[in-house]
């Protein structure tokens, strides 16, 4: 038995369903940084948040902002410390390579571009 759908029952459960998306997106925080290089709100929607949420939405902009500059602050160092590792595994790779054609010199050795073969691949 097939069941039709009553208009007015639609009509509500979407509204119903519009009105929750709309207080969700206005209630809860993105969760990401919503300013731009000014510090004004970046797009409509966090135009938006700003003005219904006030100073909790401020203050947790300036806590995401806070993260923000102590990921860039703290990015060389956990760089360089990437960059060393990866060095390694390269130095690692290259003797384990020079190892393997010693002990097998009727394999040719892979061609690379001259980047590669030098000292300073991937330049890091």
């Amino acid at each position: 038995m097939k069941r039709d759908i009553n208009p007015k029952r639609f009509a509500i459960a979407i509204s119903i369903s519009l009105i929750g998306i709309a207080i969700y997106s206005l209630f809860i925080s993105s969760g990401k940084l919503d300013i731009d290089d000014n510090c004004n709100p970046q797009g409509t929607l966090a135009s938006i948040r700003s003005f219904v949420q006030g100073k909790s939405w401020w203050n947790a902009q300036l806590s995401l902002l806070d993260k923000e500059v102590t990921r860039l602050r703290e990015f060389p160092q956990k760089q360089a410390v990437v960059n060393v590792r990866v060095r390694a595994i390269l130095a690692e790779s290259r003797h384990s390579l020079d190892s393997f054609y010693n002990a097998h010199p009727e394999i040719p050795p892979l061609k690379h571009s001259p980047a590669e073969q030098s000292q300073d691949w991937p330049i890091l």
